[in-house]
């Protein structure tokens, strides 16, 4: 194996995550549809991110839409990258040693010499490396995958908010983004992620700090919020 990228001590730590995408309000007639994209388009992303997990959970409310993602590994998987060098008619003299090329390669992908495989291609044998990339930090990913996730969302009705031009049913005004304690920033339509969500219109009307995403709940329905969709029904 080739050099491993990676600065990251390694360690297995189960994390939780929350995003909310805080609105004016949604047709109610989106929901069903929009939490089950929510969930499927998760579990696609978090696999291209090579992030693992434990479960998903999704709400909507007139005014939010509420993902959970439960035992985040603390880091992405490691991938190995198969990058194809010089061929092997190029690679070797005639005397079977390495040549300025192939040891070009090898030095560019941080191999020794030693660590490099011919293998048969359509076009015949060819060098290459296998290197070994260390995953980032979940959090480090975890921004770029929610403003990926918010933009990949379709629905029936779109329409261009603010100066981004962004495409959604109604303007995001608030992006609440945290993975357990640690916010995790990014920024979309114009709007920054912080620790501040809401709650009800007119029954608690300011802006409620969330220091932890496990206490989001408990939040929520002190501020006369039914975000579990279960309880709205039964309700």
């Amino acid at each position: 194996m080739c050099k491993i990228i990676s600065r990251y001590e390694r360690r297995i730590i189960m994390k939780t995550f929350l995003l909310e995408i805080g609105t004016e309000e949604l047709p109610a007639g989106i929901f069903p549809d929009v939490i089950n994209q929510i969930e499927d388009k998760s579990r696609e992303l978090l696999e291209k991110y090579r992030v693992d997990y434990g479960d998903i959970e999704v709400f909507a409310t007139p005014r939010r839409l509420v993902l959970f993602v439960y035992n985040l590994s603390e880091r992405q998987r490691d991938e190995i990258r198969k990058v194809k060098g010089p061929p092997k008619n190029v690679s070797l003299d005639n005397d079977g040693k390495p040549t300025k090329a192939l040891t070009g390669f090898a030095e560019r992908q941080g191999c020794n010499i030693e660590d490099i495989k011919f293998e048969a291609t359509p076009q015949g044998e060819y060098a290459f490396a296998y290197i070994k990339i260390e995953g980032r930090p979940v959090k480090e990913v975890l921004g770029e995958f929610s403003k990926e996730l918010i933009g990949s969302l379709e629905f029936q009705r779109n329409m261009y908010w603010e100066d981004t031009k962004f495409l959604f049913p109604r303007p995001i005004r608030w992006l609440l983004s945290i993975l357990d304690e640690d916010l995790i920033p990014f920024e979309l339509a114009g709007v920054r992620s912080d620790r501040y969500t809401y709650g009800h219109r007119f029954l608690s009307p300011k802006p409620i700090e969330i220091k932890s995403a496990t206490e989001y709940k408990e939040f929520l329905r002190s501020a006369y919020v039914m975000f579990d969709n279960r309880e709205r029904k039964d309700y």
